[in-house]
């Protein structure tokens, strides 16, 4: 919705909009047209933003009402007013106030900023962060396209929150295509998918980062025509310093940009009001022509909001040992590694960690999960983690579609209907297949495991190792074990990687894959066994410090009272101090600037240190409605869609919708991807086109 400085009248009549008048065209790109107009009844300047015919898509429309209701909703400061939605002819059409200015990007453009005039846009931008923020908003698509600045009134707006939320965090969908061009540069490591981590308001702040190094710079840190490789740059490249390229700007900002675009959100800034005050500070030192000398940065970086941090704790050496696995399967091998260990201890954790160096080396990372409810179904948690595996090839570009479909089409020559009949999506990218001969049940299973291994073979390569994470082994069956050792046992297979995890707690002596595991010993099949301990007093203090944004001594009381009630299990230590918070027994002191706790309150509280308890009271905190549809939800499993929980529940997808919201609120279940936008926006939905998909938070909320 940027505006340019030499506005172009739009004469065509086909244009006109009943009711405005005086349309100058400002902006055009293949997904929008932008106008400023006169309003007729109030004769008010405004800006037009109309929706392209060309892209009259639910996702489309969803950030056009979703913007619209953001900014109706919350009255802010920082962005331009919107006034209306309505339609032109067929295509949505929002209203806003004309602010003026045009988009730093164009700015950037045409001239560069000097650095005084830089400093003072970015301290204007980093206090709009703090507007929204203190709203519940994370706008997910900072870039100077969506910064408006007026060098008249040295004015900073913020605009497009199409994509923005008001959740405090939401499990992104793994990108290829598809992204919002110009968004992509821009993008936060976690935002892309392929991440082990959610995505909340420290995503803007690595947004941010790159707006301010290209603000600085005149270029971005990192620059691809290729979206893959732009993907891993984001998650693993180190970033150059911005000094590198324009010796002018002073070291401590250098030092500030590079910490906005940490990898990892807990090694960025944790508030926008710390970063609004760095700025500011190296901003009066250049205006008042003071040397501008290096400082602590972060010294007002304490975040008012709870946040446990999702890093691993005392997992190092798991962590180097699955590294070195994943080395040997990249180098040729056939690997399979069992990561055992109490519900709770961070199983799941600890292997999603692996996304990052498997994004790295160009990986596939799939995983699926077995279920005691589905234990008579064979091969369920294969079939789950192809079926992600499929979804995500099909996000790739014609080109590559085009070549999988070659590669399986040989691999599965005339037996294509067998994987389309397990797996449906193959049919989206090999078309329909004709039927098979129909031979007798032995015969029948032997041809189903020649074309399973044929069709795991074509994913198996160089350049795309195959990692496959089965979770929930106590429940695996027969059949699927007998695939994982035929796979493991076929020499021509290489570039193949299992991470199998289960709770070895729920084992008895003779368990099936207790059995398994010794008959893989016996036939030689190499394999890792790596088994989870609870974390020692000294890992729950890190991870108290890293929340409380304290030091170990402070904490060194409380630590000692969680590890009493968790006995040092990741998962109960969370959910413990989460229920501190919800109860104001954990707080954030304004007058101190900084978190406290009351150790005596706590102990009075005769906090239960049973999990299932503490869980089972925040579930009944919830309103009777959404506590009976997350019942309904446990029973479709860990992952679950809101087609089937509204079939199931009795009730529109709307009326489900509005009844999960609360869980979503309270961080008990999180929503996989934009889609769920589309309900609460009321636009209609096609379940055939559209899943809307979400998740528990962890199994044992389930």
């Amino acid at each position: 919705m940027a505006l340019a400085t030499s506005l172009i009248p739009y004469r065509a009549t086909h244009e006109d909009v009943p009711g405005y008048s005086r349309l100058q065209r400002v902006f055009e790109s293949p997904r929008s047209r932008v106008f400023t107009a006169i309003r007729n009844s109030d004769q008010k300047k405004v800006i037009l933003k109309i929706l392209a015919e060309d892209f009259l898509e639910r996702s489309e429309i969803a950030r056009y009402k979703n913007q619209f209701t953001i900014l109706s909703e919350n009255k802010l400061a920082c962005a331009p007013a919107v006034l209306a939605y309505d339609k032109h002819l067929s295509a949505p059409m929002l209203v806003f106030e004309d602010v003026g200015g045009i988009s730093l990007a164009q700015l950037i453009a045409m001239s560069p900023l000097t650095l005084l005039e830089g400093l003072d846009v970015a301290q204007k931008i980093a206090k709009a962060l703090v507007e929204i923020h203190s709203k519940n908003i994370i706008h997910k698509d900072i870039n100077p396209s969506n910064i408006l600045y007026n060098r008249d009134n040295g004015e900073v707006r913020l605009i497009d929150f199409g994509i923005s939320t008001c959740l405090l965090r939401e499990q992104a969908e793994t990108q290829v295509q598809g992204i919002t061009e110009g968004s992509l540069p821009y993008m936060s490591p976690e935002q892309t998918g392929r991440m082990n981590r959610y995505v909340d308001y420290r995503s803007d702040f690595y947004s941010f980062g790159v707006t301010l190094f290209e603000l600085f710079t005149g270029r971005l840190p990192f620059e691809s025509e290729d979206g893959l490789r732009l993907i891993h740059y984001h998650i693993a490249k180190r970033p150059p310093p911005p000094r590198n390229f324009n010796p002018q700007i002073p070291e401590i900002l250098s030092d500030l940009i590079l910490r906005l675009l940490a990898k990892n959100a807990e090694d960025r800034y944790q508030s926008a009001w710390g970063i609004m005050q760095d700025l500011q500070k190296i901003f009066r030192a250049l205006r008042d022509g003071q040397k501008i000398e290096k400082f602590p940065l972060g010294l007002q970086d304490i975040p008012d909001r709870f946040h446990i941090p999702e890093k691993l704790y005392g997992r190092q050496k798991e962590s180097s040992a699955l590294i070195k696995v994943l080395n040997r399967c990249r180098e040729g091998g056939r690997e399979l590694c069992f990561v055992s260990g109490y519900s709770g201890v961070g199983k799941t954790s600890l292997i999603r960690e692996l996304q990052k160096p498997i994004t790295s080396i160009g990986g596939h990372f799939i995983s699926g999960k077995f279920d005691a409810f589905r234990r008579s179904i064979p091969y369920s948690a294969f079939v789950d983690a192809f079926r992600e595996l499929i979804r995500q090839l099909l996000g790739e570009n014609e080109q590559v579609l085009a070549d999988w479909k070659d590669k399986l089409l040989t691999a599965l020559g005339p037996n294509g209907q067998i994987m389309i009949e397990v797996i449906p999506e193959v049919e989206h990218i090999i078309g329909p297949q004709p039927a098979y001969q129909q031979i007798g049940p032995t015969e029948s299973d032997n041809r189903f495991k020649l074309v399973f291994r044929n069709f795991v073979d074509v994913f198996c390569d160089v350049q795309h190792p195959l990692i496959i994470h089965l979770d929930d082994l106590q429940w695996i069956d027969s059949a699927s074990m007998a695939l994982i050792e035929m796979l493991l046992s076929d020499k021509r297979i290489r570039h193949l990687l299992f991470i199998g995890s289960y709770r070895d707690n729920e084992l008895s002596e003779h368990h099936p894959l207790l059995l398994f595991i010794e008959e893989l010993k016996a036939a030689e099949i190499k394999l890792e066994q790596l088994k989870l301990q609870s974390l020692e007093l000294s890992e729950i203090t890190q991870l108290i410090v890293d929340a409380m944004h304290s030091t170990p001594e402070k904490v060194q009381s409380l630590a000692q009272l969680v590890m009493e009630k968790t006995a040092g299990n990741p998962f109960f230590t969370d959910e413990f101090l989460r229920n501190l918070y919800s109860q104001q027994l954990l707080y954030f002191n304004p007058d101190k600037g900084s978190w406290d706790w009351n150790l005596d309150r706590i102990r009075a509280a005769n906090m239960t240190d049973n999990v299932i308890e503490l869980m089972g009271e925040r579930i009944k905190r919830l309103r009777p409605e959404t506590c009976h549809i997350v019942q309904m939800a446990s029973c479709i499993g860990l992952n679950f869609d809101l087609m089937t929980l509204a079939s199931v529940a009795g009730k529109s997808v709307k009326e489900t919708s509005d009844a999960l919201r609360e869980a979503i609120t309270q961080g008990l279940v999180i929503p996989i991807g934009d889609a769920y936008r589309l309900v609460e926006l009321d636009i209609p939905l096609d379940g055939r086109e559209i899943s809307v998909e979400y998740r528990f938070s962890h199994d044992r909320i389930q």
